[in-house]
């Protein structure tokens, strides 16, 4: 009895481990395998993305089969214009789908943004003939708004709403983002294969039965095509059209030009999978408490820089009287005078928005003597603007003309004028977001410049 029992003993050890040994079998077959549905919204992306940069190539490149198609329909211009703006749909819904399928609801804010990139893509079908100076700079609007309302629907910014960070934040969409994750659309990839390589053990033969059964119906089909053809002219129709589109899709390149273009589509993809993958699934860091500069270090910065700005007005202001002296005896061009130094006041502007907007970022906590530091740069500032402004308008007013270049510049000096006020108010008023009404204002107005149709009056 006591044997029997030893045995049943010994027999139960040796099934508890095999059983054991079969579970931990199964668990690690468990691990190596890929699940559907943790990676279906990769997935779905990269299928997204190959789409959007076929459609970017087309619109860059006339070699594609898409361009080449459309060609048969539509002029060059009205054709890139159609992809650019099939490019833009893309994109947002792209953005759209793989935001919401990541659990990632998107931030009321960035509608304006998403309106911001809708109308800067509608004008290239409506506005974009025969301006290629205004195109250019549309095309970079259209750029920087559709990434930053990428960042701002997915809460990928640094703040919560445009700030002096706004910039840091479109160098982290144009650039280190999609840089950052340039092969991970491969990595996908791979999950993918991985995916396949086990349903296909799954399925067995299920799988192959289908696929004889298509097989088999390709006979039938055959028959029936040409039949339905004979029956019906309209039918007859749409499947000469089909064919003839299929032959130039499939049949006018040569297996190296293909191999270039899926190259090319292949560097766009990998750019535009990076900007989305870290987008939605890379984390932000934590926001570190600013480095606050000391009172006396930033009174030693603007004080010098208050001071030459102020010099610098005292000899302008003789030195107009002999301007137009000089001028009136025409010893000076008006055109002369006007251009002379216009662009240099022009950086001494942006280089002061520069200088204002690192000292208020790094001495946010700073008291009244640095706030009044500021609105002295401010206001100096100011004038420096007017003093660039006077000078176009002067120009204007002399010949009696706008020109493109004119009003852009006319444009440009309005905003920066409006930007460095509300900042000069923001100091003062910590719930006004001076900045970010300012960019506003600039983006509006810039589409409002480009949607009156600027070469008819301004060409």
């Amino acid at each position: 009895m006591e044997e029997k029992d030893a045995g049943s003993e010994w027999r139960e050890q040796e099934e508890s481990r095999e059983d054991k040994g079969m579970g931990e079998q199964k668990s690690s077959n468990q691990k190596n395998e890929v699940s559907f549905a943790a990676h279906a919204k990769e997935w779905m992306l990269s299928a997204w993305i190959l789409l959007a940069a076929y459609v970017y190539l087309s619109f860059l490149s006339h070699a594609t089969a898409l361009s080449e198609w459309l060609a048969s329909w539509m002029n060059a211009d009205d054709r890139e214009n159609l992809l650019l703006v099939v490019f833009t749909a893309i994109f947002l819904a792209a953005g759209l789908i793989y935001a919401q399928a990541s659990g990632k609801k998107p931030e009321k804010s960035s509608r304006g943004y998403l309106a911001m990139t809708a109308a800067a893509a509608l004008w290239f079908p409506l506005f974009s003939h025969g301006n290629q100076e205004i195109y250019l700079l549309m095309f970079l609007f259209l750029s920087v708004m559709a990434v930053y309302w990428l960042l701002c629907m997915t809460g990928s910014r640094q703040g919560t709403y445009f700030d002096e960070r706004g910039i840091a934040d479109v160098y982290r969409g144009l650039v280190a983002l999609p840089f950052g994750g340039y092969l991970q659309i491969f990595r996908e990839w791979g999950h993918l294969a991985v995916w396949a390589s086990q349903s296909r053990k799954r399925m067995g033969s299920r799988g192959r039965q289908a696929a004889f059964g298509f097989f088999l119906s390709l006979p039938v089909l055959s028959i029936l095509i040409p039949v339905l053809m004979a029956a019906d002219p309209y039918f007859r129709h749409f499947i000469e059209s089909a064919l003839s589109g299929a032959g130039i899709f499939f049949g006018r390149w040569g297996l190296f030009s293909d191999l270039i273009t899926l190259i090319q589509v292949l560097m766009i993809g990998c750019y535009l999978y990076g900007l989305f993958y870290n987008t939605v699934n890379k984390k932000m860091a934590c926001e570190k408490k600013r480095w606050q500069a000391p009172q006396a270090m930033v009174g030693g910065i603007l004080v010098p820089v208050l001071a030459l700005y102020l010099l610098f007005f005292l000899v302008r202001l003789f030195g107009v009287a002999g301007a137009m002296d000089r001028i009136a005896s025409g010893d000076l061009w008006i055109s002369t005078y006007a251009r002379e130094g216009f662009f240099e006041l022009c950086w001494v502007a942006a280089i002061n928005l520069a200088l204002f907007g690192g000292i208020r970022w790094y001495s946010s906590e700073a008291g009244n003597t640095v706030r009044s530091l500021l609105c002295g740069l401010g206001a100096e500032t100011l004038a420096f603007i007017g003093l660039a402004f006077s000078k176009m308008w002067y120009y204007i007013q002399s010949y009696h003309s706008f020109t493109f270049k004119r009003v852009m510049c006319c444009w440009l000096l309005l905003t920066l004028f409006v930007l460095f006020g509300l900042m000069m108010a923001e100091l003062w008023m910590r719930r006004l977001k001076g900045v970010r009404i300012g960019v506003w204002f600039g983006c509006v107005t810039f589409l409002l410049l480009a949607y009156s149709n600027l070469p008819t009056w301004a060409p």
